[in-house]
C-alpha cells in the first residue's frame, strides 16, 4: 500500500531533526548553540565532502565479530564477564537517551550521508563522534594487551594509545567496564591469587573483615551501589566541568596525568566518548596545591551524592578500625 503523498517517510534523519528542534535544547546547554538552528534534514547547502562514511561491505558488520561470532580477533563480552564477573549489587548507568542511542546508529552504518551531515551540525561532540567512529571501527587495538616497555620514560600521553583505547571502547559499545576487562593485567588484578590470600589472612582477622577483603578482591568497591542517573543530570555535570584550579595549573595537571597513565593508573579516551556512553559520568576535579607539597587531584564524593540525591554508597562498607 502506497504512502500518502503528504505523509513523510520515517527516516533516521527526520527523527533526528524532530528531536533537535523539540527536545534537545532542553537536555543540555553544553553544546554549540550557534549551530542549533542549522539542524534540519532539508538544509539546502550542507557540505558532505568531509564525511568519511564507511561503506558496508558484504562481510558481517564490525560488531558481529565480537557479539555474534566465536574465535574472532577480540573476545566476546560474555567471555570477559566470565573471566571477571560483574556483581549484581554494583551498577551505575545513565538512562537511555538520544545520546546513548545515536552512537550505535552511526557505528552500524545505518544512516545516510545526508543524515550524518545533519548530525555533525549539532555540536563539536557530535561532529567528532560522526567523524571518528567509522575510522575507529577499523583500528586494530590488540597491542593494548601487550606489555608496555620503557613506560617510565614517557613524557606525555601517547595519542596513538588514546586512539586504540577509544577504538576498543567503540568496539565494546562504549562500555568502559568491558574495555577494562579486555586490558586486564593491573587494571583487573588478574595476577592475584585470591584463594591463597584468603588462606593467609583469614586466621589473623575477624571473619567479617575476611569476607569484606574477599569481596574487595573479587567484586570491588563499594560493597553495594545501584544508581541509574538521569540524562539531564549527567549533562549538568559535563556543563559544570572541573574546578578553576585545574585550568589554572594545566602544566602540573598534564604532568600528573602523564605519570598516572604511564603507570596504568588511569585509562585515557577521546573526550567525546563520555557524552554518548551509558556507562560514563563526569566527576568534577580540583587541584590541591600547597607550598612544598606535591599537587593532588581531588573530588568531593559528598557533593556528588548531594547533587544526585542518591543513597549513601558507603553504608554497606566495613567499618575501618585501623589507621
Amino acid at each position: 500500500m502506497a504512502r500518502p503523498a503528504n505523509r513523510p517517510a520515517k527516516t533516521a534523519g527526520l527523527a533526528i531533526a524532530a528531536f533537535m528542534q523539540q527536545d534537545f535544547h532542553k537536555s543540555t546547554r553544553s553544546i554549540d548553540v550557534s549551530t542549533h538552528n542549522l539542524v534540519t534534514t532539508n538544509a539546502p547547502e550542507i557540505d558532505t565532502t568531509a564525511l568519511s562514511t564507511r561503506e558496508m561491505p558484504d562481510k558481517a558488520r564490525h560488531t558481529r565479530a565480537s557479539i555474534y561470532n566465536k574465535g574472532e580477533l577480540f573476545p566476546h563480552p560474555a567471555t570477559l564477564y566470565k573471566q571477571f564477573p560483574q556483581s549484581r549489587k554494583l551498577k551505575w548507568c545513565v538512562k537511555e537517551s538520544f545520546h546513548t542511542s545515536i552512537f550505535f546508529m552511526v557505528r552500524e552504518g545505518v544512516m545516510s550521508k545526508q543524515e550524518l551531515a545533519t548530525l555533525r551540525l549539532v555540536s563539536k561532540h557530535f561532529k567528532a563522534m560522526v567523524d571518528d567512529v567509522p575510522r575507529l571501527a577499523d583500528v586494530d587495538f590488540t597491542s593494548l594487551q601487550q606489555r608496555r616497555v620503557n613506560y617510565a620514560e614517557q613524557e606525555e600521553i601517547q595519542e596513538q594509545r588514546v586512539e586504540r583505547l577509544s577504538a576498543a571502547a567503540v568496539y565494546y559499545g562504549l562500555d568502559f567496564g568491558l574495555v577494562t576487562r579486555y586490558l586486564g593485567h593491573e587494571f583487573t588484578g588478574k595476577w592475584r591469587n585470591v584463594e591463597a590470600i584468603m588462606q593467609h589472612v583469614s586466621p589473623l582477622i575477624d571473619p567479617q573483615d575476611a569476607e569484606h577483603i574477599k569481596r574487595i578482591l573479587t567484586e570491588g568497591c563499594p560493597a553495594e551501589f545501584d544508581f541509574e542517573e538521569e540524562h539531564d543530570n549527567k549533562m549538568l555535570f559535563l556543563e559544570r566541568g572541573n574546578e578553576p584550579s585545574v585550568e589554572q595549573n594545566q602544566a602540573v595537571v598534564q604532568k600528573t596525568l602523564n605519570e598516572e597513565e604511564r603507570n596504568n593508573h588511569i585509562i585515557p579516551f577521546f573526550g567525546w566518548l563520555v557524552f554518548f556512553s551509558a556507562c560514563a559520568h563526569h566527576v568534577p576535579q580540583s587541584m590541591l596545591a600547597k607550598p612544598g607539597s606535591k599537587c593532588q587531584f581531588l573530588f568531593s564524593m559528598v557533593q556528588i551524592v548531594r547533587l544526585m540525591d542518591m543513597e549513601d554508597p558507603f553504608q554497606y562498607n566495613t567499618v575501618v578500625t585501623f589507621s
